[in-house]
């Protein structure tokens, strides 16, 4: 008797955004940070993980002994695996949004003048 996750993504998730949320989840895993992956499958926005059941850090809001030095050794994990692939911010989108239209409004202000000239 195993309890596992079944995760069903949004459908507004570009299959980029779900290609890198499992890509993490899967790194993750193999540190043995977060639950063992069993099935993804970014087109269908399906994975099917292990169940692991909450337990806080602390009780009382603060970490001493040896749950701090758990969380420490899981941060030193978490850091000196291979990398998490890049994600592009709201702002970055933005910026480069910005940036487009302002290229595409030069494109149309210089062939409108030509026109007129």
């Amino acid at each position: 008797n195993k309890a596992y996750v079944l995760r069903l993504s949004h459908r507004n998730r570009t299959l980029k955004d779900e290609e890198r949320s499992i890509t993490c989840m899967q790194l993750s895993a193999q540190r043995g940070l977060s639950p063992k992956v069993y099935y993804a499958n970014p087109q269908s926005r399906v994975t099917i993980t292990d169940f692991i059941d909450s337990k806080p850090l602390s009780q009382k809001g603060r970490l001493q002994g040896k749950k701090l030095l758990k969380l420490a050794s899981t941060i030193r994990k978490l850091h000196n695996g291979p990398s998490f692939p890049n994600f592009i911010s709201i702002f970055d989108v933005r910026r480069k949004f910005e940036q487009s239209l302002k290229s595409y409004q030069s494109t149309i202000l210089n062939k409108a003048s030509d026109t007129l000239i």
